[in-house]
Parts: structure tokens; sequence; C-alpha cells
């Protein structure tokens, strides 16, 4: 008669057990909760960002607007004669006659967004009678941080912007119409 294996004296304790397979299954199971345990924390410390996003978003918005007002000021003193004034409107728009920056806010429960958009004036139909048809330039961003900085996220390109790298951008952009409509 063949002797089996018997699986007297076995015992579940946290031991390593000896058996290959149920080692191999037992490490498979560790080696998920640790997978499981990891992904929960991750998930928590990225919620902790976008939390901190979410409640800086309002200041660093403000900032950008001050970043506008500033650069008017900059653009106005140094004004080539015959291009037109800039104009600082506090709620966050910059007039340059029949055309515009303007940062919008879109705040939501979980988030706090910006559309920055250069193009016409919003008001160009009231003052013009045949508005030209000019493709704004627009920037969809998010309010994100991370372990070190404060940041917006394109969410066209993916891109990381900072605020003086978005006023750099929006004066480009409106310089281009400025210069096309000299």
């Amino acid at each position: 008669m063949s002797q089996e294996p018997s699986c007297e004296g076995a015992t579940m304790r946290n031991d390593a057990p000896t058996d290959p397979i149920a080692r191999k299954l037992q490490e498979a199971a560790e080696r998920k909760k640790a997978e499981a345990e990891a992904a929960a924390g991750e998930k928590l410390l990225a919620a902790d960002f976008a939390l901190a996003a979410r409640k800086a978003g309002p200041e660093e918005m403000r900032r950008l607007r001050e970043g506008l007002s500033q650069r008017c000021e900059s653009y106005n003193a140094q004004r080539p004669s015959g291009f037109t004034e800039l104009r600082h409107i506090p709620s966050g728009r910059v007039d340059a006659g029949k055309y515009a920056i303007r940062v919008d806010a879109i705040e939501g429960l979980k988030e706090f967004q910006l559309r920055v958009t250069v193009g016409l004036h919003p008001n160009a139909a009231q003052f013009m009678v045949e508005p030209p048809d000019i493709t704004p330039v627009v920037w969809n961003l998010r309010a994100e941080a991370d372990e070190s900085s404060f940041f917006w996220r394109d969410l066209h390109t993916g891109a990381k912007k900072i605020n003086q790298e978005i006023i750099a951008e929006a004066f480009e952009a409106l310089s281009d119409l400025l210069v096309a409509d000299a």
C-alpha cells in the first residue's frame, strides 16, 4: 500500500507555511493586502491635496488677477503711441479696445477651476456694427497641489502652470490680436 501525505499536525498560524503552494498563496494574499493598503493611503493623500487646492484656488485667482493689473500698469507705462491703453477691471478682465482677457472662476464642491479667455471684448457686439470673426484662445485650468506647491493644471494639455505663466501666455495672445489689428 502506498502511503498518502498526511495533513495531521497542520495548524492555522501566521507562521510561513512550509508547503510551496500554501506559501505562494499566502504571499499573494499578503501582497494584495499591502497593495490595497497602499492604494487607500494614496487615495487619502490625493484627497488631502485636492482639498488643499480647492481651498487655495480663490486666493490664487486673486493673485492672478492682481498680476494682470500689474502687467497692465507696466504695459501702459511703456505703451507705444497708436496702441490702445489697457484697462484692468477688478472682476478679472483686461480691456484692450475691442479685445479682452477674461478670468472666470468655476467653483465646484470638490474643485476650483479657472477659464482664461483671450479674444473679442464680451460686449463687442454692443459697440461694433459688425464684430470680426475671431476664434478666442481659451485655457481651462484646475487648481491642484502636490507635496511641494500649488499650481494650475491645464485640462487640455495636462501641463502644470503657475500664475506668471498664465499671465504671460494671455498677454502674448492679446498682443498677437493687437498687432494683427494695427
